[in-house]
């Protein structure tokens, strides 16, 4: 997969699972391993956070709450840009919606109004990304993840909705 892609998810039994993420064209040296990743009764994500091949790539592994809020968007935020010990979402204005999520983690997925659709993540009080008319759509289920390095100019976010 190209930096920033993300798939369908993939329906596996409940298990304890080995997980490697190999170079492209690569079959030995993974650049991410997680032995013994228990996956079950419920649906997760797996994301990578870190630097690229040449450097520590870590796995995520997520739970993720598919179960929609009917009359709001629910959203989440993945923390998996490097540079950053913690990350915060919040409005332009400067309220943040959520608690600082540190690297490799994600915050607990909460509602908001329809009518928020521009955001910011904020390192402390510096705006790193500006979300912009994100159309969330109420009844549904995202996560924004963070990614990439500013120190090599890939900072940026990747938005999902998160549904079977």
């Amino acid at each position: 997969l190209p930096f920033r892609t993300v798939t369908d998810y993939l329906s596996v039994p409940d298990g304890d699972y080995d997980i490697a993420v190999y170079a492209a064209g690569e079959t030995s040296n993974p650049i991410l391993e997680a032995k013994d990743v228990l996956l079950e009764n419920g649906n997760f994500t797996i994301t990578a956070a870190g630097f690229g091949p040449t450097k520590s790539v870590n796995p995520v592994v997520l739970r993720d709450d598919l179960e929609p809020i009917s009359d709001r968007p629910k959203l989440r935020l993945v923390n998996a840009a490097p540079d950053y010990a913690a990350l915060t979402l919040g409005t332009p204005a400067g309220t943040n919606l959520l608690p600082s999520v540190a690297f490799k983690n994600a915050s607990q997925y909460f509602g908001i109004l329809p009518l928020l659709q521009d955001f910011d993540v904020r390192f402390g009080k510096s705006s790193l990304l500006k979300l912009r008319d994100l159309q969330l759509k109420a009844g549904r289920v995202y996560t924004v993840f963070v990614v990439g390095s500013k120190s090599d100019g890939t900072l940026n976010y990747v938005l999902t909705e998160d549904k079977l």
